[in-house]
């Protein structure tokens, strides 16, 4: 359905996405002229899942293949940044929540009678012992490959 046809409003705008005309335009090719797009697109999908891998903090959940790529990410993670400086135009999408074993950590030092003490910010004090705790991740992007 395109933008012009009546009661269509797309939840970004009044437009039609990039990635829904080309889908359009790609159901008219030939089989196997779109078989070889999906495999470029396949192979595109697993080069940046590579990426996000190595990265730690990010995670493709979409479908490889799909036109559009949906990342999760943590807070921190750089990975959205790499993805923007290649010229990904990423978008927000509705929050995703990510359950992760060890979204939080703490790190505790002695204190001069041998108990341990949360390390602060600027704190000298050595690190002797590390908390993972399990905490909830809320990023989600998408971009169109």
């Amino acid at each position: 359905m395109r933008s012009s046809d009546k009661g269509y409003q797309h939840p970004f705008g009044g437009t039609t996405p990039k990635y829904v005309e080309r889908a359009a335009a790609d159901a008219d090719r030939p089989p196997i002229e779109r078989r070889r797009i999906v495999e470029d697109l396949k192979t595109k999908f697993d080069t940046i899942n590579r990426r996000a891998i190595q990265c730690g903090t990010a995670w493709l959940t979409s479908i490889p293949g799909d036109m559009v790529v949906t990342v999760e990410a943590l807070p921190s993670s750089t990975f959205p940044a790499e993805l923007r400086h290649r010229g990904y135009q990423l978008r927000p999408e509705d929050r995703g929540e990510r359950i992760l074993a060890s979204a939080i950590t703490e790190r505790f030092g002695r204190a001069a009678d041998g108990t341990l003490v949360p390390i602060t910010e600027g704190s000298t004090v050595p690190v002797v012992q590390r908390l993972a705790h399990a905490g909830i991740v809320e990023v989600r992007f998408s971009f169109l490959l």
